[in-house]
């Protein structure tokens, strides 16, 4: 599991925030409701820095920044203030 896939709480297979996007906020493996504040996340922000997938989806126009992230940015525990 790499530092952007975070474990079903339900069957413990790993889940990306896009694959979970996909799958309407569900686990595609399982499809148990995967409530991203529940998730635990890394010391460093990962969310805030948005992965190559991310931009290539983005440019690609196959999602928005709201879809992928949940608004207009990226956002994490650390810089949700900022």
């Amino acid at each position: 599991m790499n530092k952007n896939q975070w474990p079903c709480w339900s069957c413990k297979e790993p889940v990306t925030m896009k694959m979970r996007a996909d799958a309407d906020g569900n686990c595609p493996h399982c499809r148990a409701e995967l409530d991203i504040e529940d998730w635990p996340f890394p010391d460093e922000p990962v969310c805030c820095t948005p992965s190559a997938e991310d931009l290539q989806l983005l440019a690609e126009g196959s999602y928005t920044p709201e879809e992928l992230w949940g608004g207009s940015r990226p956002t994490c525990p650390k810089c949700i203030d900022k």
